[in-house]
């Protein structure tokens, strides 16, 4: 079934590419059709995101239906563009007013089906797309910046890191983000630390690795990762080319090093993984009631070992509410340093010792200029899950859009604590929860109505807690509202999470309940929901 998908997705591409082409010969509504190519570019480019093991997992004949279904607006959308190429007709049933709300109403038809199919929020991986253009030309790259040089931040050779990680092997490696490896890693003086190799897709882009070292390097808050160094180096060797002969090549080697997280990070939490990314401890603990023994803690950590409790269970409100309001400090502190993170999910928020919250991975982050609050960019990068839908369709970039991304972490580490259905009271009346964002914003809005013991595992919460899980809860919602200007900075949530001011009321309730419920119903020409 996955290759019927994709045939489907070929075909959006193909229409993609006839929009662009049709664009640039327009004769009426210029603004208007360069904006829609725009628009189309950019959802094209997450439809191109989603691979195979996604298509696999997602419903076919869901998937095959949504695919074509987005295909019929993109064939009105290029129908209304070339309408605008004909003066005639343009003048005989249009006037330009007509045809910009027209086309207004069929990107709103392309964002509400995107949403409807489910696209974004299946992409979970940090992508980086940087050729979304419009039709009109872009200015050259520019020059490779250069790192500072603070007290604390050294260049590494890549011997040195080799011999760190083992030559990163494999009992090495700790994680995988969109674009690097990440191993633990022992420096020759004993300390540990995280080192990310990049891949040579990464390495494409120079610019930005710099602007990232350039941005982290800067920052100091006990909520951000601390970076340790960087390595970059370009080695000559010899390889056979396709006539067997050697000839000289270029190797090249990008890697970040940062202060080494034990812990784990949000999303081990949320996905329940913490409990057994530490059985280890617990086996040890175990051992002295014969309960299950090991004589190599390390082996222990080796297996999988059911128990009667989710992993998620092992973290109470308590620790939760305590790492999100340090992911809010954190964040509130970048958006004081003009920093947008554009990359805020729970992989990306580590553990230290202290299960204090570390955001870490600035590979994507923007720095605004002096007096500026937003800025708009064609390039798409991030997690397609957690983009803001001002910047997924549109390329509009504030410090809104990691409220978004927050709200929506937020409401996940609430959600993890939820009851399953096999152990809940037969009486219990559980709101109804479908994997994804759009579930999962349902599930919220019909949680916060009557927030009550039965929802939530007892062994993660008590009664005394639950209006502190309701006040997260709204405010987790007021993050992810439609409107930008609607969503609190993030300076008002950190008050907002300790009870200091009011909460505002929710602006649409109704409307983000029936999109996520239903893909059926009259359109909204006037109204774009949030993911």
């Amino acid at each position: 079934m996955a290759g019927i998908a994709f045939s489907g997705v070929g075909k959006i591409v193909e229409i993609a590419f006839k929009i662009k082409e049709a664009v640039k010969t327009v004769k009426h509504n210029e603004e208007e059709c360069r904006d829609m190519e725009r628009y189309v570019s950019r959802v094209t480019a997450v439809i191109k995101c989603l691979d195979d093991d996604t298509m696999e997992t997602m419903k076919g004949e869901a998937m095959r239906g949504a695919l074509e279904d987005l295909a019929v607006s993109l064939e009105r959308a290029f129908e209304l563009v070339t309408e605008c190429q004909r003066k005639d007709i343009i003048r005989r049933f249009f006037g330009a007013g007509a045809m910009a709300k027209e086309l207004h109403r069929v990107q709103n038809d392309i964002s509400r089906k995107l949403q409807l199919g489910d696209f974004a929020t299946n992409v979970q991986t940090t992508i980086m797309v940087t050729n979304i253009q419009s039709a009109s030309a872009s200015a050259p790259p520019p020059p490779r910046p250069q790192p500072v040089t603070i007290d604390g931040f050294r260049q590494f050779s890549f011997y040195e890191l080799k011999a760190a990680t083992n030559d990163f092997s494999l009992e090495n490696k700790i994680g995988t983000g969109g674009s690097s490896t990440i191993y633990k890693g022992i420096l020759q003086e004993g300390q540990v630390v995280a080192i990310k190799e990049h891949s040579y897709n990464f390495l494409s882009e120079e610019n930005r690795i710099y602007d990232a070292i350039n941005i982290s390097i800067k920052l100091n808050h006990e909520n951000i990762v601390k970076p340790l160094g960087y390595c970059h180096e370009v080695i000559m060797v010899l390889k056979l080319d396709i006539f067997d002969k050697y000839v000289e090549d270029k190797d090249q080697h990008f890697c970040f090093v940062e202060e080494y997280m034990p812990n784990g990070s949000m999303e081990d939490i949320i996905n329940g993984m913490f409990l057994l990314k530490y059985i280890s401890v617990i086996v040890h603990l175990c051992k002295l009631k014969n309960l299950l023994i090991f004589t190599s803690l390390m082996a222990a950590s080796t297996f999988m070992i059911p128990l009667p409790i989710a992993g998620s269970q092992l973290i109470d409100w308590s620790s939760r509410f305590k790492i999100i309001q340090g992911i809010a400090q954190g964040l509130h502190y970048l958006h004081e340093e003009r920093v947008i993170h554009m990359d805020i999910k729970p992989s990306n928020i580590l553990l230290d010792c202290d299960m204090n919250p570390r955001i870490c991975d600035f590979g994507v982050a923007i720095k605004l200029g002096r007096g500026v609050d937003k800025t708009t960019h064609d390039s798409l990068v991030g997690t397609p899950t957690y983009m803001a839908r001002e910047y997924l369709t549109r390329g509009h970039i504030s410090r809104k859009c990691d409220v978004y991304a927050f709200g929506l972490t937020l409401l996940e580490t609430i959600h993890s604590m939820r009851i399953s259905e096999e152990h809940a009271a037969p009486s219990a009346s559980l709101p109804q929860y479908k994997p994804g964002i759009p579930g999962l914003v349902t599930w919220a809005y019909d949680a916060r109505e009557a927030v009550r013991m039965e929802l939530f595992d007892p062994l993660c919460c008590d009664t005394s807690q639950l209006m502190d899980i309701k006040r997260c809860m709204e405010v987790g919602l007021l993050c992810i509202e439609h409107e930008p200007k609607d969503r609190p900075a993030m300076e008002e949530v950190i008050s907002m999470l300790k009870d200091e001011i009011e909460l505002p009321a929710l602006n649409q309730t109704e409307g983000v309940r029936s999109l996520h419920q239903t893909q059926e119903g009259p359109e909204e020409p006037d109204e774009l929901l949030c993911l």
